[in-house]
């Protein structure tokens, strides 16, 4: 049996209804081409804000800025009724809404449904489209790497002898999970960050102003020749536990470092390799050709989709 399909688009339905799911208890089916479409006008326009002129164009009419606002209406009607649907049930499900909705400040005060969206559509963001780009790298590396597909597909074999996955097979799937590690080592989700110094410091010869934005490319960074030999090869050999002991400290960020590390780190580590592993256990991905070139936004993301022939695999 033999599918063509846009994986990239595809993993961004799924992990979309992962994070509704897993953070809110919702089902957002039905408002996922809504959702969708809207997290990437407004990810397209959040990256123009960074540039000159900046916030600028949010005064004006300019058919991009008309777009933005639009998908923030569009995002809003979605957030707002899952909050209300939450307030007029008074029933908690245990989950983060809940955790917000219960959450005070040092006077007591709770917060309001304007700040509870902020809440929301911040961990929409963080939680589906890094998720989203992260398992559509894995896809196209290993729709190009037959080797590394064979090795990955036998440890599915081994670990789970035709069953689904669950979360107690995490440790066992180590070698999902340095393809994972590889995927995003060559295509980071979140591919830049900054950083502001509390402080006036030299760095590399050059004198940095306090509150001087900083910022470190993650996309260079994981290819410097100096940290990987042969940085272009992918090799997930270079995330076993022997590898790692030799990798510089700071020469591997695709979580950030320091008091500011990625807060869902963990999670994104097992709801990915467990994606891959439920996937590839009964499917094999491989390239149907065209344009996979990234398109730098604030994630990294293929520019035009990613088409893969996806087949059942026989197993054991």
């Amino acid at each position: 049996m033999l599918f063509r399909s846009d994986v990239a688009a595809e993993m961004n339905r799924l992990a979309l209804a992962i994070v509704s799911r897993t953070l809110f208890t919702a089902n957002t089916d039905a408002d996922a081409a809504s959702i969708s479409e809207s997290l990437d006008e407004i990810l397209v326009m959040l990256n123009r804000l960074v540039l000159p002129p900046g916030e600028l164009r949010l005064l004006l009419p300019l058919p991009s800025t008309l777009r933005y606002k639009r998908a923030l209406r569009r995002l809003d009607e979605v957030v707002f009724r899952l909050i209300g649907a939450r307030r007029a049930s008074g029933a908690g499900s245990g989950d983060l809404l809940d955790l917000l909705m219960a959450a005070r400040d040092d006077l007591g005060g709770a917060m309001d449904d304007e700040q509870l969206r902020d809440e929301v559509v911040t961990l929409f963001v963080a939680g589906h489209d890094t998720t989203a780009n992260a398992l559509a790298w894995t896809w196209h590396h290993l729709s190009r790497e037959p080797a590394v597909l064979r090795r990955m597909e036998a440890c599915l074999d081994r670990v789970l002898e035709g069953r689904l996955p669950a979360a107690g097979d995490y440790p066992a799937l180590d070698e999902v999970e340095r393809v994972v590690a590889e995927a995003i080592r060559l295509h980071p989700p979140v591919w830049i960050l900054g950083r502001r110094p509390k402080n006036a410091l030299e760095l590399g010869g050059e004198r940095m102003d306090r509150d001087s934005i900083l910022l470190v490319c993650m996309a260079v960074l994981h290819r410097r020749p100096e940290l990987w030999p042969e940085p272009a090869k992918f090799d997930p050999g270079r995330h076993t536990p022997e590898a790692r002991q030799w990798r510089p400290r700071y020469g591997y960020l695709p979580f950030g470092a320091g008091s500011r590390l990625c807060i869902g780190e963990r999670f994104a580590w097992m709801e990915t390799v467990l994606c891959v592993a439920t996937i590839a256990r009964s499917w094999r991905l491989e390239s149907a050709g065209g344009d996979v070139s990234p398109r730098a936004l604030l994630t990294l993301r293929p520019r035009h989709g990613l088409r893969l022939r996806a087949m059942r695999r026989s197993t054991s």
